[in-house]
């Protein structure tokens, strides 16, 4: 309500939310209020309503677009003062390298090794760069393959308990040369005899003792000596004991002979 006196001046407004003048509501530079959502507007000399201010801020066009080139990028815009497209480019030729803020030119040989070397491998140094992985002896790397070279290397110690399992259908051989160590009491392994057995000797030693006699009957060598077998006996012997020599198989018949019977009962 106007004061006494005076005659009131309003602008063209409106009190519907959301609601815009239209241009044929207004005249060029005439000002319109929307009174609920507090913004003016105004038409400009094109004959188009534009937002001229607004309580909750203003909305703006932007006229013009560009790209500064910095950090390693640069790039271009297309119909910069319309519908801008930016396209980045980048200034640098290579391989690139980040630091968190800006982007350069990796260093060859520091950096990153050289791809044409043929013969280099290279692994994060932790210092922000690659270093060289040394080839060492035993394999080679030429064409992107690793390779074996030679032989292949002695195993000088084996520890662990357990067995050597299969893996992907093979069975793995382990195959020593030279002494073998033998825990709880031997020594080591060198050779041993086909048809014989182990027994310890007087060093303590393990060693095989000599080829046994087919169906022969093995007995003790006594101390620090390992067993032996008697002769195969035929049929019709038995086994005799002496008291001051081997036993051995022998005919019973006459003569002073210890004899080995035995005494099968029934249960």
């Amino acid at each position: 309500m106007a004061q006494a006196g005076f005659t009131p001046i309003s602008l063209y407004f409106s009190t519907t939310a959301a609601a815009t003048p239209s241009a044929g509501n207004l005249v060029a530079g005439e000002l319109a209020l929307n009174t609920v959502d507090e913004k003016l507007y105004f038409k400009n000399s094109a004959g188009t309503v534009k937002l001229l201010a607004s309580s909750s801020g203003s909305t703006a066009t932007v006229s013009s677009v560009s790209v500064v080139s910095a950090n390693g990028l640069a790039g271009t815009v297309a119909t910069a003062t319309t519908t801008p497209a930016i396209t980045l480019t980048t200034t640098i030729t290579g391989v690139l390298k980040g630091n968190g803020s800006a982007i350069s030119a990796a260093v060859s040989g520091t950096d990153y090794a050289p791809a044409t070397s043929g013969t280099a491998i290279f692994f994060g140094n932790g210092a922000g760069g690659f270093s060289n992985v040394t080839i060492g002896t035993g394999v080679s790397f030429a064409g992107g393959t690793l390779s074996a070279t030679g032989a292949g290397g002695t195993v000088t110690s084996v520890t662990g308990s357990g067995n050597i399992a299969s893996s992907g259908g093979n069975t793995p051989n382990i195959t020593f040369t030279g002494t073998l160590p033998v825990g709880n009491g031997g020594t080591g392994l060198t050779a041993g005899t086909s048809g014989g057995i182990l027994a310890y000797t007087a060093s303590g030693t393990l060693a095989s003792s000599a080829l046994l006699t087919q169906y022969g009957v093995v007995y003790g060598g006594g101390a620090g000596a390992v067993p032996v077998a008697t002769a195969a006996g035929t049929t019709g012997q038995v086994l005799t004991a002496t008291t001051s020599g081997a036993p051995s198989f022998q005919t019973p018949g006459g003569g002073a002979q210890d004899f080995l019977y035995l005494n099968l009962g029934v249960i």
